[in-house]
């Protein structure tokens, strides 16, 4: 899975600045998982939420927050 300058869903509606995140699993890197930690109130479920949603929309064909976001089989 690549996703590159992905953002929440819900920061597009509204009028206020994002941080992107660029995420890369399992491409030839052959970096199949990854760890995410830090203090509390950092955004990292925010994080995971971004890529499970993100993913779901991909796979029903639907458009994703983000400039470009490719799932590998």
């Amino acid at each position: 899975m690549q996703k590159n300058n992905s953002k929440s869903r819900i920061n597009i509606s509204k009028k206020t600045t994002y941080v992107p995140h660029n995420i890369e699993l399992g491409t030839s890197t052959e970096q199949n998982g990854i760890l995410l930690y830090g203090i509390n109130s950092s955004g990292k479920l925010t994080l995971m939420k971004s890529i499970g949603l993100n993913i779901i929309l991909a796979q029903i064909g639907y458009f994703t927050a983000s400039t470009s976001f490719d799932i590998f089989l």
